[in-house]
């Protein structure tokens, strides 16, 4: 195998953890100045300014003598699929109530189902889920105590969803 690719696989293979390295940086100088940006919207633009020096160390690695896009395409395909499991991964400590209930049963504040429901404030986290979207530019607050759709990126992603759920034959989920 040339050396070159054996390098740029080593490369992408290291490529999430320079991306957790970097999410990381930014979250921490987020927290001191006081950022309200939503966390998933940082991680978003570490993804996107992680393909600039992808790219620029794809070129330096394998040199002149690659000179195909396709192979870059490819290059920028497997980083962001990278992230995308990187973002996930993330998204999934931030949001699941599965992670906060065996959390809450390890710490032993939850020993029953009516511990859950103390332990676990569904109200709340609604309004976290509510507040979150609205710092992600996806929802605006109304005054009547209504939303309105402002972005469309999520709702256009939750029909992509929604379409793979009924190819595997889950149940659909009612709009």
């Amino acid at each position: 195998m040339n050396i070159r690719l054996l390098f740029l696989i080593i490369f992408l293979l290291f490529s999430p953890f320079i991306l957790l390295i970097l999410h990381s940086l930014v979250i921490r100088v987020s927290l001191i100045l006081k950022n309200e940006i939503s966390r998933q919207k940082m991680l978003l633009y570490c993804i996107i300014s992680l393909n600039f020096p992808v790219i620029f160390v794809s070129l330096l690695i394998l040199g002149n003598g690659y000179k195909n896009v396709f192979d870059y395409l490819y290059i920028l395909l497997t980083f962001n699929s990278f992230s995308y499991i990187y973002f996930h991964f993330f998204n999934m400590s931030e949001t699941s109530r599965r992670i906060k209930i065996l959390v809450g049963i390890r710490k032993k504040k939850i020993r029953s189902v009516h511990g859950i429901q103390s332990y676990y404030d569904f109200s709340e986290s609604l309004s976290i889920r509510l507040k979150r979207l609205e710092k992600m530019s996806q929802i605006k607050s109304l005054d009547n105590n209504s939303y309105k759709l402002k972005g469309k990126l999520l709702y256009v992603i939750s029909y992509i969803v929604i379409f793979f759920r009924a190819l595997l034959g889950f149940s659909k989920i009612k709009r």
